[in-house]
């Protein structure tokens, strides 16, 4: 497959002599094709990419979306080439987010460009954007309901709870907070945050769930 050669020759040309060929190569034909079918599976639930049957390499939500499922193919097998597809993904995307990082089966990278995903739990038919960050502050880890939105630059930290069905609004962080379910949330002066009623279902233009 020509994304095994070609995922391989940009590993081996950004971290030269740190991922020797004969561990790469096999490590990513073992890897590659059920890293491509849930890439695919994925991304069949955009409303961007519905009908789609290959992931294009020169499209970046696509091909970012792609190392993700790939590191996590990876983890267990190959723990340092899983690495380099992580590294890969950092240097191409900006997208900050490691093979053993749980992710839903579904979710929408939005934009990729400062995205930071770290230790948490993650609900399903997650949605976020360029900027996110959710990151556990020592042994505290945030808990993502399902069917969230995370918009631009929100933070997500320590032992913060978001609730089913919520919308955090760009620019937001939420530091050791319970977010209850089906709000849309805004950060109010002094880092206070607002909870107002959520009027539409915001998921519903990013992802075909029917």
């Amino acid at each position: 497959m020509h994304l095994i050669r070609y995922i391989g020759a940009q590993i081996s040309t950004f971290f030269p002599e740190l991922f020797p060929e004969q561990e790469l190569t096999a490590a990513l034909s073992a890897a590659v094709p059920a890293a491509h079918e849930h890439a695919v599976f994925c991304l069949g639930y955009h409303r961007a990419f519905r009908g789609i049957a290959a992931v294009d390499p020169l499209h970046s939500r696509q091909y970012a979306t792609l190392l993700y499922f790939l590191g996590r193919e990876l983890h267990a097998a190959s723990p340092r080439v899983s690495q380099g597809a992580a590294y890969l993904n950092k240097v191409l995307h900006g997208v900050d987010l490691y093979g053993h990082i749980n992710l839903p089966r579904v979710f929408v990278m939005g934009h990729t460009s400062g995205i930071v995903l770290g230790d948490a739990t993650y609900g399903e038919n997650l949605v976020f954007f360029h900027g996110v960050t959710v990151g556990r502050y020592r042994d505290q880890r945030p808990c993502i309901g399902k069917n969230v939105v995370l918009f631009s630059d929100v933070q997500i930290l320590g032992r913060a709870r978001i609730g089913d069905g919520t919308v955090i609004s760009a620019g937001t962080r939420v530091v050791n907070e319970e977010i209850p379910d089906n709000v849309l949330v805004l950060q109010g002066r002094d880092n206070k945050l607002i909870f107002k009623e959520k009027k539409e279902e915001y998921i519903s233009e990013f992802l075909h769930l029917q």
